[in-house]
């Protein structure tokens, strides 16, 4: 034993080493706390904006061949063109299934002085709405050819 203590290098590893463990613990609560601080403060910055999840929803009406945009015969679909055949009552109901947890939508579809309106199915006439889109400027398909319209989505909370 007395042969360890009279190794000087020894000596230096016995008074440092505690230093370095209160270093690491240190360093430990540190980066955990600063770790706990980016998840409280990243939290914040990354919640969508009000409506962001309806509009992604809604984005169905105005792209997908499943609902009112125009598909051609060779399948291609041209988003923002609606067709008016497709825009009605029966096509919403097929292309957004509406439940009680679920968004409600009222699409206003104008072109050539006409106003056509349709409604999800779980659209509550007496309640109020959550927020409403500016109208949307789109082409409307109507026997072979293509009108200039507009297309306002309103939204009550699901």
């Amino acid at each position: 034993m007395t042969g360890i203590l009279r190794n000087k290098k020894a000596t230096f590893a016995v008074d440092t080493f505690p230093f370095y463990i209160i270093f690491a613990v240190l360093i430990t609560f540190m980066w955990m706390a600063f770790i706990i601080y980016m998840d409280y403060y990243a939290r914040d910055n990354v919640t969508p904006p009000k409506g962001f999840d309806a509009y992604m929803i809604s984005q169905r009406f105005f792209r997908s061949p499943d609902c009112f945009t125009y598909q051609d015969i060779s399948g291609r679909t041209y988003p923002m063109i609606i067709d008016a055949n497709k825009f009605n009552d029966q096509r919403i109901a097929s292309c957004y299934i509406a439940n009680k947890d679920t968004f409600a939508y009222e699409l206003t579809l104008s072109y050539e002085d006409k106003e056509n309106k349709i409604r999800s199915a779980n659209w509550n006439t007496n309640a109020g709405l959550s927020y409403s889109e500016a109208p949307k400027s789109v082409l409307v398909r109507k026997e072979n050819s293509l009108i200039p319209g507009k297309m306002k989505m309103s939204v009550q909370n699901g």
